[in-house]
């Protein structure tokens, strides 16, 4: 599919029937006139050049040096056909449309347009869409066409999601490398970016997120080096997985039945915090139905509302503002469940716990080691002067913290997780509001009638059965010494 087919499958997807395309500036889709909310990244020279090449041809260039026009038809593989017409001296505009759109082509309807359908021609204007709601750092993942993604990158995010990998690093003058079951793997059959790839890496710094044809979803993070222009691509998955694949103890999934109260999945970067959190969401949803309004950083993983259920899934910095602003105004849109990708700041952490403590599951990821370093976490950045209020209302609120791990195997390739599962018990919430966090590992190894699990446990289990060897386990263990 050609760069200028997939831009306007993405186009008729979203029932829009023109786009203005300009050299340096970021294309302008529009339905029926009006601005189009879909965004794009801006063109540079390259890029515009990429696209336009092979519809530029010596007749059309030379109409456009006489100072002309250059309208013609362009018939596309999925879309069928479309009035276009190249203006400027030297084809530094594109426009595209059809339909009642076609009365608005630069300098007047195409030549071929029936006289009774031709209304008074338009001047063409730039109309430029207003600017969004909110600042937006990472984007939807429409954003960026994958025709606009160079054929390089495109052949190695195929080879990503073929194979398994999980990110994909690629410096100027190296190899890519591909991170595999937490691994790292230099890419030798693959050289250094071409020219084409670094004029795409210079020309979209910063964060964003593409789609691509075959419905590949990545987050993309362009930034420089002492080694030059870098990226980090994470292939993102479509549908979560249930809780079940993914091996979690039974309790867990009792955790999505919870009427109300605060449930928090933590772990280190890249324990799969953000998976585990997708699949228990969707097991509320298939238990429990109900109003699921998601805060997310980017939107990783699509949910689906089975009937009786709806599901907002909303991205900071696109669809809201902040994460603070999405809670303040999840408590006036009726959910029965808020998910939060992560919980950071205290005003995000205070609003959460008020949301648990009146009625809604609050569930939320936070980077952490340990069930009682989550804990310590949220009552460290709450202000000074309110600990005491957020260890009452932590005590009050919380369920469950579920805190992973995911280790290498040692029966196989891949990696296999393991959890440390803390229940809000009457004993555990006396602890949290009296400040003695330094007691809940014991808590945890006393409180297995409660459906606690210590991680110490969990690893050893997973060392009887021959899935991880002792090493692992100590390095993982938070008290070694408990391994026995």
């Amino acid at each position: 599919m050609s760069a200028i087919d997939s831009l306007l499958k993405m186009l008729v997807q979203q029932n829009g029937d023109e786009i203005l395309l300009q050299r340096d500036a970021t294309p302008k889709p529009f339905r029926e006139a009006q601005p189009l909310r879909l965004y794009f990244p801006a063109l540079n020279g390259p890029l515009y050049a990429q696209m336009t090449t092979d519809l530029l041809t010596d007749e059309r260039r030379a109409e456009l040096k006489a100072g002309r026009r250059a309208p013609f038809q362009l018939t596309t593989a999925e879309c069928g056909v479309f009035d276009a017409c190249f203006t400027g001296a030297d084809g530094h505009t594109l426009w595209l449309g059809r339909g009642k759109a076609s009365a608005r082509m630069p300098g007047g309807p195409p030549p071929w347009a029936p006289a009774e359908a031709t209304p008074e021609p338009v001047e063409a204007a730039p109309i430029v869409p207003p600017e969004p709601a909110h600042p937006r750092r990472v984007e939807e993942d429409h954003v960026e066409p994958g025709r606009l993604v160079p054929e390089l990158i495109r052949g190695l995010l195929a080879r990503a999601r073929a194979s398994g990998w999980s990110d994909l690093h690629w410096t100027e003058g190296a190899s890519p490398v591909a991170r595999v079951d937490g691994r790292l793997h230099t890419l030798r059959d693959v050289g250094a970016p071409p020219g084409d790839v670094r004029a795409w890496l210079g020309a979209h710094p910063g964060d964003s997120a593409i789609g691509l044809p075959d419905g590949t979803r990545v987050r993309v993070h362009i930034y420089r080096a002492s080694e030059g222009l870098a990226v980090a691509l994470r292939v993102l998955p479509g549908r979560p997985p249930s809780l079940a694949a993914l091996g979690l103890p039974e309790l867990v999934t009792e955790l999505a039945g919870i009427d109300h109260g605060l449930v928090l999945i933590g772990g280190p970067i890249g324990s799969g915090k953000t998976t585990t959190l997708a699949a228990l969401t969707q097991a509320r949803l298939q238990l429990r139905r109900g109003h699921v309004v998601t805060l997310e950083d980017p939107i990783e993983y699509h949910l689906e509302a089975p009937e009786g259920a709806l599901v907002h899934q909303r991205q900071v910095r696109r669809d809201v503002r902040d994460m603070v602003t999405g809670l303040h105004e999840a408590l006036r849109q009726d959910a029965g469940t808020i998910v939060l990708g992560e919980l950071r700041d205290p005003e995000a952490i205070q609003l959460a716990l008020t949301a648990a403590e009146t009625g809604q599951l609050v569930l939320a990821t936070l980077h952490c080691r340990s069930a009682a370093s989550a804990i310590e976490r949220i009552v460290d950045v709450v202000p000074p002067g309110r600990e005491r209020q957020v260890r009452g209302q932590l005590a009050e609120a919380l369920r469950a913290v579920v805190v992973q791990r995911l280790l290498p195997r040692a029966d196989a390739d891949g990696r296999v997780l393991a959890v440390e599962v803390l229940r809000g018990t009457r004993s555990v919430a006396s602890l949290i509001r009296e400040g003695k966090t330094a007691q809940i590992p014991t808590a945890l190894q006393t409180g297995l009638e409660h459906g606690m699990i210590p991680l110490e446990r969990q690893l050893m289990e997973l060392v009887r059965r021959g899935r991880i060897d002792r090493a692992t386990a100590e390095a993982a263990a938070n008290l070694p010494d408990a391994l026995g």
